[in-house]
């Protein structure tokens, strides 16, 4: 059967050397449309796959890695049109990282694969930041002319914490799983 959702899936992935390519051939407004499309994508695949009894394990973790991927993209392609706004904000860039880069070791070093938890605030947290770099992208291609700092800050924020939480989610579970809800339904689950 045709898996929908990990089609969308592997047209992120596929899309996201394109997008490289076009912001570093200083190209900002095809970068925002097909930023656009490739975030409409994510938000679309894990719907899809609710809808259609489609959810795998294979999914999850393929939606895991094109999340991570698009949102590295997009961080790399406003740095190559704006730097300035990433060099007044690399303390919230090191702390998404850094959140990020625990989170998955910690996921690696207990169960030997990376974390696909698709937490709430994760959830939250990656909406928020896609936006925030898509209106960071239009902003580059000269259309918006509106600080968005304290966008950017509370998206990397909201990252940080979901990336935290992941952590948190990987310590309590016994066995690997994907798709938990948030630590609290993770410890309400485990009570019962």
């Amino acid at each position: 059967m045709w898996n929908i959702p990990n089609t969308l899936t592997l047209i992120r992935l596929g899309g996201i050397p394109l997008l490289l390519i076009l912001a570093f051939a200083g190209q900002p407004v095809a970068v925002l449309l097909l930023g656009l499309l490739l975030v409409l994508t994510d938000w679309l695949d894990g719907a899809l796959a609710r809808a259609l009894h489609q959810q795998t394990p294979l999914g999850a973790k393929l939606d895991t890695i094109a999340d991570v991927l698009l949102g590295l993209s997009l961080v790399l392609c406003v740095a190559r049109l704006d730097w300035s706004f990433l060099a007044r904000h690399w303390v919230a860039v090191v702390m998404v990282l850094a959140s990020y880069g625990l989170s998955a070791a910690v996921c690696l070093a207990k169960f030997g694969i990376w974390p696909s938890y698709h937490n709430y605030l994760a959830k939250v947290g990656m909406t928020l930041g896609s936006a925030t770099g898509l209106l960071l992208l239009t902003k580059a291609a000269g259309w918006l002319a509106w600080p968005l700092d304290w966008l950017f800050l509370l998206a990397a924020g909201l990252i940080t914490l979901a990336n935290l939480e992941s952590v948190a989610i990987t310590a309590r579970l016994r066995h690997p799983r994907s798709n938990v809800g948030s630590i609290f339904s993770l410890l309400r689950r485990q009570l019962h």
